[in-house]
């Protein structure tokens, strides 16, 4: 939610947020995870293109959960 300052005008900081945040848990999901990414950013580019950000919030995965995400430049981990 965008709030206007007391000119008027809408906050800078609060105007470069993307509109579309993605999180998704992660924790040991080797086999499923890349398939979540994939699928998250596809929906969000097809409704937000250029307005939208995917996490993905690791617990300490062991199983090589991380050398796949790894693959994935445009997710913040």
């Amino acid at each position: 939610m965008l709030l206007k300052n007391k000119e008027g005008r809408y906050n800078q900081a609060e105007m470069k947020k993307p509109l579309l945040a993605v999180v998704i848990p992660c924790l040991n999901e080797k086999e499923t995870i890349a398939a979540a990414v994939k699928d998250a950013q596809t929906q969000a580019h097809q409704f937000f293109p250029n307005d939208h950000e995917i996490i993905v919030a690791d617990n300490g995965s062991t199983d090589g959960s991380l050398n796949i995400l790894a693959r994935f430049h445009s997710i913040k981990v």
